[in-house]
């Protein structure tokens, strides 16, 4: 089944290659379905790339697919920075990224791994990459929400993969693992919120909403868990500003809540998980012993 993945990616590699050098190409508006808009080659290739960001594509042997896809995608984004016709931004995050860079090139002169170094630089220069490509490449809401829809299209089938029984079996690698997915879907949760606000298709947001918030908890990751408790609290500050403080509250209220109440999550965050209580959280005794910090907090 693994074989697959290797057809996966060249048709994804093709497409993308065909999308990077095309002058202009049309695509549906996300607006509008009625309606087409027209987008050139790097745009085209950005919504490509954006919407299949969930696909790992891994497959065991000799080759390391997953490492050929991510340099065929940084070598893609270089060259689209030559093609796009517009330059691209840079920022303060984007800068601070830079400097990080520069410092793990300063790390190789004294990594007794230089190897395994160089790989880990590639494997961070490419949210660099990829940044400074979209920054060029989109220019309006349409091209940003084409791709965001995409990402969404994926991250829901991926939901079906790992939680319809036995399907998982079909589509072995082609998805990230749990924890990695976990956190995509964290972005994929605040997408549809705020399309929640600003689109008339309320239902169907808030639903894909609060879905994308269930397999956080079903997997008991609580890394995603309190991802999305941070997401939703700035989420509503940035609508709401100050009037957000209620929100806020009482979104932190609920997650307080749901790591007592919830036993799997109470097992996975406390050592005695049976003996703490909520009770003891509001007098001050639970300390930083008792929380399983899976040896987070030796390293």
């Amino acid at each position: 089944m693994y074989l697959l993945n290797y057809i996966y990616f060249l048709i994804i590699t093709l497409l993308g290659l065909k999308f990077l050098t095309m002058k202009r190409g049309v695509m549906v508006n996300p607006l509008n379905r009625e309606q087409k808009m027209v987008m050139d080659g790097p745009e085209m290739f950005w919504v490509l790339t954006f919407s299949t960001g969930l696909l790992a594509l891994s497959a065991p042997g000799a080759l390391d697919l997953m490492a050929i896809r991510l340099m065929v995608l940084e070598v893609f984004c270089i060259v689209g920075l030559f093609i796009c016709k517009r330059s691209p931004q840079w920022s303060p995050a984007i800068v601070f990224y830079l400097l990080y860079i520069v410092w793990l090139v300063i790390g190789l002169s004294y990594s007794p791994a230089p190897g395994y170094g160089f790989r880990v630089i590639l494997k961070y220069l490419y949210p660099l990459l990829i940044m400074l490509f979209a920054s060029a490449t989109v220019r309006d809401k349409e091209v940003f929400l084409k791709a965001g829809l995409g990402a969404r299209l994926v991250a829901l089938v991926s939901i079906g993969v790992f939680f319809i029984p036995y399907v998982v079996r079909l589509f072995p690698g082609v998805f990230w693992y749990g924890t990695a997915s976990a956190i995509n879907y964290i972005s994929m949760c605040i997408f549809s919120l705020a399309l929640f606000y600003y689109t008339d298709e309320k239902r169907k947001n808030l639903l894909l909403c609060v879905l994308f918030m269930l397999p956080c908890i079903l997997w008991v990751f609580r890394t995603s868990i309190m991802g999305t408790t941070l997401a939703l609290m700035t989420f509503f500050f940035f609508k709401y500003k100050l009037k957000s403080l209620p929100v806020i509250f009482v979104v932190l209220v609920l997650f307080v809540v749901a790591v007592f109440a919830i036993p799997s999550v109470r097992e996975k965050m406390f050592r005695d998980s049976e003996n703490v209580s909520i009770e003891q959280l509001q007098r001050g005794e639970i300390s930083k012993d008792d929380i399983n910090s899976n040896a987070r907090f030796a390293m």
